[in-house]
C-alpha cells in the first residue's frame, strides 16, 4: 500500500505514503468457476485458492486529494506501480537478494526495470489478433453459455429473463471475451442481491451499464403493482385534461355574447317595425 500511494504523482511534487490512504481489506479462501474456466460454472475451484480484496477510498485521508488508479499514466503509472509490486513481493519473500548484495544480483532498480519490460512485451503479445475459434471451440462455449444462462435465470424474474440464443449472438460478437463473461457474472451477482441490471444485453455488448429512466419494482411482485398502490387516489383516478375548464370558460362567454347580440337585433327589428307602420300612415 505504501509503493501504490508513492505511486501517484502530485503537481506540487508531494509524495504520499500508506498513512495518507484509507483502505481495508479482505481475505478469501476460495474462488468459482467462471466462464473463461475449466470446469462447471459456478461451482467451487479446487485446491489452495487464497486471496485477498483490497478496498481504497479514492480521496486521501484528509478527503483533499483525488486517487484515481484509472487516470492518465503521468498521474498514475499503472505498469510502473505493478513491477514495483512483484519485485517487492519477490525480494520480501526471498526470491531475489537486491541492492547488488550477492555480485550476480541485479539491484531492485534494474529488477524493476526488467519486469516493466515483461509487462510490456506482454501486454502487446495479448494485443494481437487471436486465431479464430473453430466450430468445434464455438460449440462447446455455447452448450457452457446455455447452461450459465439457465442459472442466471433461475434468479431472475419471468420479465427480466435473457434470451439464450440472443446472449450467444452477443458472445460471437465479442468473440466469448473476458469482458463478455464478467459483465454475465455480475448479472448473476445482482441477481442473487435482488438488483436489477439495466440493459442487460446493452451491457453484455458494451461492457458498460446503460442509465436509463424506469420504474423501480419489487422483485417479489408483478411489475408496476407496488407502483400503483402507492399512487395518491387523485393520480389513479382519470385526471381533467388540461385545458377543459378555459375552454368551458371561454364557451359560456361565446354564448353570453350571442344571447345579448340576438336580444339587441330583436329590439332593432321592433323599432324598424314601428318606422315602417308609420310611413305606411
Amino acid at each position: 500500500m505504501d509503493l501504490y500511494a508513492k505511486n501517484f504523482q502530485l503537481k506540487n511534487g508531494r509524495e504520499l505514503g500508506e498513512a495518507n490512504l484509507v483502505w481495508a481489506a479482505t481475505i478469501h479462501q476460495e474462488r468459482k468457476n467462471r466462464g473463461t474456466d475449466e470446469g462447471v460454472q459456478g461451482e467451487k475451484k479446487d485446491g489452495l485458492q487464497t486471496h485477498v480484496h483490497l478496498m481504497v477510498s479514492a480521496r486521501d485521508a484528509d478527503q483533499k486529494i483525488t486517487l484515481n488508479p484509472l487516470g492518465k499514466a503521468d498521474r498514475f503509472n499503472r505498469v510502473q506501480f505493478q513491477a514495483e509490486a512483484v519485485t517487492q513481493m519477490q525480494v520480501q519473500f526471498g526470491r531475489v537478494v537486491p541492492l547488488g548484495i550477492a555480485a550476480k544480483e541485479p539491484t531492485r532498480r534494474q529488477l524493476v526495470e526488467q519486469k516493466v519490460e515483461e509487462i510490456t512485451s506482454k501486454a502487446a503479445a495479448n494485443r494481437k489478433e487471436k486465431k479464430p475459434l473453430t466450430p468445434e471451440q464455438m460449440a462447446v462455449k455455447d452448450a457452457r453459455l446455455d447452461g450459465q444462462v439457465a442459472r442466471v435465470n433461475t434468479k431472475l424474474m419471468a420479465h427480466e429473463q435473457l434470451d439464450p440464443a440472443r446472449v450467444k449472438d452477443i458472445a460471437k460478437e465479442r468473440k466469448y471475451d473476458n469482458v463478455f463473461y464478467a459483465t454475465l457474472g455480475q448479472i448473476e451477482r445482482n441477481a442473487e442481491k435482488g438488483k436489477d441490471t439495466p440493459g442487460p444485453y446493452a451491457y453484455l455488448t458494451t461492457g458498460r451499464v446503460t442509465r436509463e429512466p424506469q420504474l423501480r419494482t419489487d422483485r417479489n411482485r408483478e411489475p408496476n403493482a407496488e407502483f400503483a398502490t402507492r399512487l395518491p387516489k387523485r393520480q389513479q383516478e382519470p385526471a381533467e385534461l388540461p385545458g377543459i375548464a378555459a375552454l368551458q370558460r371561454s364557451v359560456n362567454k361565446l354564448g353570453t355574447a350571442l344571447a345579448a347580440k340576438g336580444r339587441s337585433q330583436d329590439v332593432r327589428s321592433d323599432a324598424e317595425k314601428e318606422q315602417d307602420r308609420e310611413i305606411e300612415r
